[in-house]
């Protein structure tokens, strides 16, 4: 695609105006899990192990297994096993335990392959410990006190079959859940330390008094060398691992939740702990803001499904926005030398009370950054939007909602506070909501617009800027007289520096108006400088339906299925298109001499009013020699 005319000379700022719950764990028991639709987040710096541990299968469990393999090991090259444990005598082979233990196994090999289950019996046990089953030591059930012997017999028995990159493994109990993507979880843990694990409720950290009923359940430990750990959901090094099984084999035994802090403190030397608990990041929440992953907790069915509906419907991170902001990124600052950078707005108080949604913006972020870097993202608060204002927040002038009313505030807090971080020679910014997506290459978009005026937007089904007093954001202005209150959609706009200056400069002197109205109207103010280009429905770089009708609408929804068939149908008219610059050499001159003038009613973007004719699916419908790509709004999902 060709780049703009000015290859530098543009930035690109996609605004999110809405926060997801983020990845998310939380301890489960019984419960249905519906797949999250959760976007994409980063895989750990290496690929890890991820062992899930079960006596039995419910719908729920397999649920969680499928997605595990999927996020693990299918996206992030990570291990992923289920260990199926049997501690009781099934008896005779057509006893009842034993055709439950065989339907299990059946079910699970169904869903995640031969070699994604291992079953785990007595005698597996009894040679890795090295210790008759019925001559443990320690006084009690088996699978109670050592309920981390699952992972020992993996390590005994199959940890040679990992990767050489794989140096940790994580290991989840049967009622371990997650909402989003938990090797994005687990990437937001430090790489160093040999053991991860739960204090939970504990304050005092791994430190465990002597009241505590498994203190006494040891063979080696003195009484100061006890710690307790809970590990529902740890982490382990292979190093760790293998002393865990050689100190297991000299006898050394302790109860399960010791195991992991007491070993490890042992060898202090070099094995390094971390703990999370309560208060973490990663740990779900209930509406009230309280933990929903601690030791002795239980979650129903419909407080799962809770969960997970909540999740899903507030996601606006998704994987469709997360690849298009890559994208952007590629084709505006790599390719052709510009700016870009995701703005990410939240317009909620993050305070007490508010301990979900902070940690869901927490995790948005996460997500952003790994994708696109640290520099890549910008987050914007309340005070952030005060300050630039110059109000405090929640007294606009404005009635009805900040962000609704001012949904063009983020570019100008970004312009307030970073505009001075541009190349000298960028001179534009483009702004997209995050429901804005294209077809080819944006930059090359970019490119097809006369370089003069100060500010493109889009009049959409409108013949024009102007718009009538019965309008419902007529009168949201503190300012203007009626006569200079104009419309111009912004889902993707482009304003001047000199503009975006100016725009700051009346902000700050109180001069307010609803968000459509800002650019047109203080455009026209300072007419003697600023100049007006705008596009519709029938421009050129407006992507179309098979019909022909434009997909880039105010009012406008398009799904996921009509998106695919949209992207399939310009890449096909892509691979035979003339290139773009030849496509709209002729043409550009003619445009940059008439955008001196401020219009209302330009018919595309630097192109003359020609209409492209139907412009999405098939190929023999779509443009061959108008656009180097096309916008569509609006992608929801």
């Amino acid at each position: 695609m060709a780049a703009p005319k000015s290859a530098l000379g543009l930035l690109v700022v996609l605004l999110v105006h809405t926060t997801v719950i983020g990845a998310r764990r939380v301890r489960l028991q019984q419960a249905v899990l519906s797949p999250s639709t959760a976007a994409q987040v980063s895989c750990p710096q290496q690929p890890v192990a991820f062992l899930q541990k079960t006596h039995k299968v419910t719908q729920r469990f397999l649920d969680s297994a499928v997605l595990a393999k999927q996020q693990v090991q299918e996206r992030c090259g990570g291990y992923h096993r289920v260990l199926y444990v049997i501690t009781e005598d099934l008896g005779p082979a057509n006893s009842t335990k034993a055709l439950a233990a065989a339907a299990d196994l059946k079910t699970l090999r169904a869903a995640l392959g031969e070699d994604g289950v291992i079953a785990l019996g007595r005698q597996d046990f009894s040679t890795t410990f090295g210790i008759e089953w019925s001559k443990f030591p320690i006084p009690g059930h088996f699978t109670w006190n050592h309920c981390d012997a699952p992972e020992l017999v993996w390590f005994d028995l199959f940890s040679r079959d990992l990767d050489p990159a794989i140096k940790n493994m994580w290991v989840a109990e049967y009622d371990v859940a997650w909402t989003g993507d938990i090797a994005g979880v687990f990437g937001t843990f430090p790489e160093r330390p040999d053991f991860v694990c739960c204090t939970d409720f504990k304050s005092g950290g791994i430190g465990i008094g002597s009241g505590w009923m498994n203190f006494k359940l040891r063979t080696w430990l003195q009484d100061k060398e006890v710690k307790q750990c809970f590990i529902m959901l740890a982490r382990y090094s292979l190093r760790y691992m293998r002393v865990f099984w050689e100190e297991t084999r000299m006898g050394h035994l302790q109860f399960c939740e010791v195991s992991g802090a007491a070993i490890c403190n042992k060898h202090s030397t070099w094995c390094r702990i971390h703990t999370f608990d309560q208060r973490s990041n990663v740990v779900g929440r209930d509406a009230k803001g309280g933990s929903l992953f601690h030791f002795s907790s239980h979650i129903n069915e419909e407080e799962w499904k809770r969960q997970v509906a909540a999740f899903e419907a507030a996601a606006r991170v998704t994987q469709r926005f997360l690849d298009s902001a890559m994208l952007a990124k590629q084709q505006v600052q790599e390719r052709c030398g510009g700016y870009h950078r995701v703005l990410y707005a939240v317009h909620e108080d993050l305070g007490k009370g508010n301990e979900t949604l902070a940690l869901a913006v927490e995790s948005d972020l996460r997500a952003l950054r790994a994708a696109l870097g640290e520099d890549g993202v910008i987050a914007f608060g309340i005070h952030d939007f005060s300050t630039t204002f110059g109000f405090e927040w929640g007294k606009s002038p404005l009635r009805g909602k900040f962000s609704w009313n001012h949904c063009d505030a983020p570019e100008l807090v970004w312009y307030d506070l970073f505009g001075r971080d541009l190349d000298p020679a960028i001179k534009h910014v483009w702004a997209a909501e995050y429901d804005v997506a294209w077809t080819g290459d944006i930059a090359g978009v970019f490119g097809t617009f006369p370089e003069r005026p100060d500010f493109v937007c889009s009049t959409d089904h409108k013949k024009g800027m102007s718009v009538k007093p019965g309008w419902a954001n007529y009168k949201l202005r503190t300012w203007l007289q009626d006569k200079e209150v104009k419309q111009c959609f912004i889902m993707l706009a482009r304003y001047s520096l000199r503009y975006m200056r100016v725009f700051w400069e009346e902000t700050r002197m109180g001069h307010l108006q609803f968000c459509e109205v800002s650019g047109a109207a203080i455009c026209n103010r300072h007419h003697l400088w600023c100049k007006i280009h705008t596009f519709n429905q029938t421009s050129d770089i407006v992507g179309r339906d098979s019909n022909g009708v434009s997909m880039y609408r105010y009012k406008n929804h398009i799904n996921q299925e009509q998106w695919a068939k949209l992207a399939a149908g310009h890449a096909v008219v892509a691979q035979e298109a003339p290139p773009p610059d030849q496509q709209i050499q002729a043409e550009g001159t003619a445009e940059e001499a008439a955008s001196d003038e401020q219009v209302e009613g330009v018919n595309g973007g630097g192109h003359s009013g020609r209409r492209s004719g139907r412009s999405a699916v098939g190929r023999e419908t779509l443009p061959t020699s108008s656009a180097p790509g096309h916008i569509f709004h609006a992608l929801k999902w």
